[in-house]
C-alpha cells in the first residue's frame, strides 16, 4: 500500500473520528481578505464589475479572481458537521464581498453576515444576537492578529491567526475543531 494513499486513509479516519466527539462548535466564523481569498476587496486589486467569462471569474480587466484552494470545501466540511458559518469582515467595500460570495456561490454556506468598516467585537456581537450562540461556543479564523486578540481575550472566542499568504486550510480547520473539543472536554 502506498504511502498517499495510507495518510489519505488516516486522515479520513481521523476527520471521522472528530464527527463522533461532542462539543464541537456551533458557530465557525471566517474573516474574507486574506483568510478565505488571498486579497484585500477594498485595495482594488480587481476592478468591479466581477462576472464570469468562459468559466473564469474576471474582473474588468479581465484578471481571474480566486479563492484559498481549500474553498468552499472547509464550508461544506463545516456543514456536514452540523456547524453554521458567518462572516466578519471590516472592509471599506462590503458590496464588493457580497458579490464575490454571491459570484463563488458561498451564500448557500454562510449563515450570519457581518461586513461593514469598524471593530470585530462588534462583529461578533452582532452575530451572538442573530444567532443566539454563545461566544464560548464559536471559533474564529483571521490573518490579522489584532483582531485575534480582540475577538479572543474580549470576548472568549476560540480565536486562531492564519498566514495571510495561504489564509484557511482544511488541516488548519480540522486541528482547531480538535483543539475546541479537547478544551470543552477539559472544562
Amino acid at each position: 500500500m502506498n504511502r498517499l494513499f495510507c495518510t489519505v486513509a488516516k486522515n479520513v479516519a481521523n476527520n471521522k473520528q472528530l464527527l463522533k466527539r461532542k462539543n464541537l462548535p456551533r458557530l465557525a466564523v471566517f474573516d474574507l481578505d486574506h483568510t478565505v481569498w488571498p486579497f484585500g476587496i477594498d485595495g482594488f486589486q480587481y476592478i468591479p464589475p466581477y462576472f464570469y467569462h468562459e468559466g473564469k471569474l474576471i474582473d474588468v480587466h479581465g484578471q481571474e479572481i480566486r479563492h484559498f484552494s481549500d474553498f468552499p470545501h472547509i464550508f461544506q466540511l463545516l456543514r456536514d458537521k452540523g456547524i453554521q458559518i458567518a462572516v466578519a469582515s471590516r472592509t471599506k467595500f462590503p458590496t464588493g464581498a457580497y458579490h464575490l460570495i454571491e459570484l463563488f456561490d458561498w451564500q448557500k454556506y454562510i449563515n450570519y453576515y457581518q461586513i461593514y468598516p469598524g471593530v470585530k467585537v462588534k462583529h461578533f456581537e452582532r452575530i451572538r444576537e442573530e444567532s443566539a450562540i454563545n461566544f464560548n461556543e464559536m471559533i474564529f479564523f483571521d490573518d490579522e492578529e489584532r483582531n485575534i486578540i480582540d475577538v479572543g481575550q474580549q470576548l472568549g472566542v476560540d480565536a486562531i491567526l492564519v498566514d495571510h499568504e495561504t489564509g484557511v486550510t482544511e488541516k488548519i480547520v480540522i486541528e482547531s475543531l480538535e483543539n475546541f473539543v479537547t478544551k470543552q472536554n477539559s472544562s
